[in-house]
């Protein structure tokens, strides 16, 4: 596998530039970056969604790695549980009914270059359990076989959500493993405070979209590269004036929209006249995406204030959790906390399993429950 191929599973396509790195990831990150991917050890890559995790990764691994070694990046959200093992490990013929041939897992795949688990916070225990024998030993086996098999793979992992919480959903043994190392990526929010930012990525963000999109849309993409001088001030201005909560895929929608509403597919271009609407239309939908993630950090806020919930105190606190989440919202939340706390105290899903008598994919599945 060459670079830039990707096992189907991943649906991830970025159209920030790699040219304009430097704004979005300072040069000492970049050669933190660098240098683990030369020696091979674990890096975590932290950041909000859309905030050229991906991209970053991508980038990294080709300027390091070069262009001739396999990068398989795996799409953890997609992982089916029952199916994990094959996607990863591969299997051979005969181990399933209707296996009539063998298959190449994802980990084999990467043998010689990069695996990268993005949003690995959402593998199941049994899948990290697997996978921290195979990260520490280098080593697997292909369901329905017992011959063991070498692949030795620099491990990128990425997550949306913080250490504290990765420490909470994930094997200890397995985040300890993976954690070494890390980098933070910030959002375009803390970004765009820096001068030149927005002016450098839009451009290449218009570029790149309408030149892997020209085929789809059936858009004149010389046209659309005129008229973007007479919408730059324009798009700066509505950028910089709204809550970039989406980052990157945020820009890239405002284009899609430009578009839409502007070339109306092959229909006469105005765009004076065409452009308010557009941006009109893209403002309301980033109101209400960002009223959406208000509402979803309110209800972790509430989350929080049951950790600091005493008897003696905080009845009005209590109260108002009630009325917020009602009787099916405070069972879930009972049984995340619960299930939080357990694995805390007695160290890994599986011994807050046996403490609490319950399968850990209860366990699991209570911390990952969202209300």
């Amino acid at each position: 596998m060459k670079w830039g191929k990707t096992i189907p599973i991943i649906n991830h396509d970025s159209y920030v530039s790699i040219e304009n790195m430097n704004f979005w990831m300072d040069l000492k990150k970049q050669e933190t970056f660098e240098h683990l991917a030369a020696i091979r050890q674990p890096v975590l890559v932290l950041g909000p969604r859309g905030s050229g995790k991906t991209t970053a990764v991508q980038t990294i691994v080709k300027r390091k790695m070069g262009n001739n070694k396999p990068f398989v990046a795996v799409n953890c959200n997609a992982l089916n549980n029952s199916l994990a093992d094959s996607e990863l490990f591969g299997y051979v013929k005969g181990a399933y009914t209707g296996a009539d041939k063998g298959k190449k897992g994802l980990v084999e795949e990467a043998n010689g270059g990069c695996l990268f688990l993005d949003e690995v916070q959402d593998l199941s225990p049994e899948t990290q359990g697997k996978l921290l024998k195979c990260i520490e030993e280098h080593t697997f086996q292909k369901v329905g076989s017992t011959k063991i098999l070498n692949s030795n793979f620099f491990l990128i992992c990425s997550s949306n959500r913080s250490l504290e919480e990765l420490h909470s959903l994930l094997l200890e043994d397995f985040y300890d493993r993976i954690s070494v190392f890390q980098i933070e990526m910030e959002s375009i929010e803390d970004l765009k405070k820096e001068d030149g930012f927005l002016e450098s990525v839009l451009p290449s963000i218009w570029d790149n979209y309408h030149k892997k999109t020209k085929n789809v849309f059936f858009l004149d993409y010389e046209k659309t590269k005129q008229n973007y001088p007479l919408l730059m001030e324009k798009l700066l201005s509505v950028l910089k004036e709204n809550n970039l909560l989406g980052n990157f895929r945020d820009i890239e929608k405002l284009v899609a929209y430009l578009d839409l509403h502007i070339y109306n597919f092959n229909a006469a271009v105005d765009v004076n006249r065409n452009w308010k609407s557009a941006i009109e239309e893209w403002e309301k939908y980033i109101v209400e995406r960002n009223r959406i993630v208000q509402e979803k950090n309110n209800v972790n806020k509430k989350e929080d204030s049951l950790d600091k919930f005493s008897i003696k105190n905080s009845d009005d606190d209590l109260e108002s959790l009630i009325e917020y989440l009602k009787w099916d919202g405070m069972n879930k939340l009972f049984r995340k906390w619960l299930a939080q706390w357990s694995t805390e105290k007695y160290g890994s899903f599986n011994a807050a399993a046996r403490a609490l008598k319950k399968d850990k994919n209860v366990i699991s599945r209570a911390l990952n429950e969202d209300l």
